[in-house]
């Protein structure tokens, strides 16, 4: 194997090692979120939730230029993305209850008042 071929062995090899450390991170947030949703720690999971919004817009930029993923990494991507889609899930079933209580409060506030003729009626 010549120099050339061997640099760029080696150049992939570090892109693809910042492609799944990407993924970890996004898998990091997003255990971060649920952790803030088990707790009803709504801030925290405000800011877990703009964190994974970071690692992704990073996951972009990195993705342009990281060649494909061998086997192990395609792999290691896949159970990564199954631990971000679970939490994702869960995330969704302790969060929906405090929407549904949140949308009836704005509901609430949102009725205009009757007039007064209507009222004593």
């Amino acid at each position: 194997m010549d120099a050339i071929t061997e640099s760029w062995r080696r150049g992939a090899a570090r892109m693809n090692n910042a492609l799944l450390d990407c993924y970890e991170a996004i898998a990091d947030a997003s255990g971060g979120m649920l952790a803030a949703a088990r707790r009803s720690d709504w801030n925290g999971l405000v800011a877990a939730e703009r964190d994974c919004a970071a690692s992704i817009d990073l996951l972009k930029s990195v993705q342009e230029c990281a060649p494909p993923l061998d086997p192990a990494g395609r792999r290691r991507k896949v159970a990564i993305l199954r631990k971000v889609l679970a939490n994702d899930a869960e995330i969704r079933t302790l969060t929906q209850p405090w929407l549904a209580r949140l949308q009836d409060m704005l509901s609430a506030t949102a009725t205009p008042p009757q007039p007064l003729a209507e009222a004593c009626r």
